[in-house]
């Protein structure tokens, strides 16, 4: 059994900026709905790694299906900070 390969269409740089697009969007659209959470978490006095854990607790999981890491949370909140700066200059 071959795995992988070609498939009968040639990805096109088109292709693979439209499919960025998308997966940005739906990123975005996540953050922006997991955002008031971590804000009240953070809020409330817990740290980068304890709200990754309540999340995970809460069966709440990032945008690709996975577990909250502390990492995970800092950056939606810096890439949230970054959306606000660009909207807002």
């Amino acid at each position: 059994v071959i795995l992988g390969g070609f498939r009968g269409t040639v990805i096109t740089d088109r292709m693979r900026h439209e499919s960025v697009a998308v997966r940005q969007q739906k990123s975005t659209t996540y953050l922006t709905s997991v955002l008031p959470m971590i804000s009240q978490l953070r809020a409330t006095g817990h740290s980068l790694g304890a709200t990754a854990r309540k999340l995970n607790t809460m069966h709440i999981y990032t945008v690709r299906g996975g577990q909250w890491t502390a990492t995970s949370v800092k950056r939606v909140l810096e890439k949230a900070r970054l959306n606000l700066s660009m909207i807002n200059p």
